[in-house]
């Protein structure tokens, strides 16, 4: 098994503090291979017993930007009360043992271990015993404030997409296979490449937003509605996206829709006519 430098938290988001972690461990040429450690489900939605609880990104999109970021390996264990009971030093030992672990990097306030009892001075502490080099990186803040999931979380439910996008380092996005729908949108001249969104999936409101799209590495312009539809009488929430400059066939392609700037919300229209000349407006107010 290859030697591993690993960095930790709860990187449910991977934004700009978890990206000063992976930077900072890919920084040095060690021959180590870069491997995110995170858990699955996360502690923070084991704890709360909320069934109900929303990722702003899904695990398939948290590997996506891992690779987008060089990292060759995101660890996600499985998390459980078993788990949940190992004492700090078990962990570290845990790490080491089975993922041949040689450089730990982790956050100033980073907690862990059994009652969050485990701290950054703690893997100071235990770098000699176990034969790892430790990296503790300053937590990155953005006017004042740390920037966490949290922070992030309540930016998204709040449209507030420029705020989120520069805690994230990125669009927030939805990522995803384009499938086929009732094309009801080909059928009023606006073709829309269609994205189921997962249950787990924290999204903003409903409403009509300004996106860029990434197909087969190239970007596109374009308009999608996080929704239901409701002018059609649909119930399941889904993300419609149409591309004006793009004429190809999107069935089956997997597609990432970066949210940039709202429009307007989602709402039913009276008849086709309204909702056509709507449709066009939208349009033409990102092209």
């Amino acid at each position: 098994m290859k030697y591993k430098k690993i960095a930790l938290g709860k990187l449910e988001t991977l934004h700009i503090g978890h990206r000063k972690l992976i930077s900072e461990l890919q920084n040095a040429d060690d021959g180590l291979e870069t491997a995110l450690f995170s858990f699955a489900p996360s502690p923070v939605e084991f704890f709360s017993g909320d069934s109900g609880f929303k990722y702003i990104f899904t695990n398939d999109e948290r590997r996506y930007i891992a690779e987008t970021l060089g990292v060759t390996r995101f660890i996600q264990y499985p998390f459980d009360k078993g788990f949940s009971e190992t004492p700090p030093e078990e962990f570290i030992k845990f790490l080491c043992e089975n993922f041949n672990v040689r450089k730990i990097a982790a956050g100033e306030t980073f907690r862990f271990g059994h009652k969050k009892e485990g701290t950054s001075e703690l893997i100071l502490k235990l770098s000699e015993k176990y034969g790892y080099t430790p990296v503790i990186v300053p937590n990155v803040r953005v006017g004042g404030e740390i920037v966490s999931s949290s922070r992030i979380r309540g930016c998204i439910l709040d449209t507030k997409l420029h705020e989120a996008q520069t805690l994230l380092g990125r669009h927030y996005f939805l990522r995803g296979e384009v499938c086929r729908g009732k094309e009801l949108a080909r059928t009023l001249g606006f073709p829309t490449a269609n994205i189921l969104i997962p249950k787990k999936k924290l999204l903003p409101k409903n409403g009509v937003y300004k996106s860029i799209v990434y197909i087969d590495k190239e970007q596109y312009t374009a308009v999608s509605n996080v929704g239901t539809n409701p002018t059609f009488g649909e119930t399941q929430k889904k993300c419609e996206t149409h591309i004006p400059r793009y004429d190809g066939n999107l069935y089956g392609k997997i597609i990432v829709v970066n949210l940039t700037d709202f429009i307007r919300p989602e709402r039913k229209f009276e008849n086709i006519e309204e909702l056509k000349k709507q449709v066009t407006q939208d349009i033409n107010s990102v092209i």
